[in-house]
């Protein structure tokens, strides 16, 4: 897949690991910097979905639905931050303390 110099396999511990070469070359931290951001997004996402998703319905609710509507509505809601953050990133974004 063209990744063979950046990964060294080592028999004793039977695992690949990345390779001298990953290491020093400038592009590993880019590959590193790209997935840390993109997991810092998906995370912070997924967390406010879900966290809104459960202030909306009560626990009775959500067992009542189906796995399908289930889905759809937590969508709905990564949706809403998925194009609220791709606009504005943590401009708009407050922490409140909890009552």
């Amino acid at each position: 897949m063209g990744v063979e110099k950046y990964v060294d396999f080592d028999p004793e511990y039977d695992m690949y690991f990345h390779s001298r070469f990953f290491e020093e070359t400038r592009r590993a931290q880019e590959f590193i910097d790209e997935f840390e951001n993109d997991c810092f997004w998906e995370e912070l996402i997924d967390r406010l979905a879900r966290r809104d998703f459960l202030k909306s319905f009560s626990e009775e609710e959500i067992k009542e639905m189906d796995p399908y509507t289930r889905f759809e509505r937590l969508l709905k809601l990564s949706e809403k931050y998925s194009d609220e953050f791709e606009k504005n990133g943590l401009k708009n974004l407050v922490v409140k303390k909890a009552s």
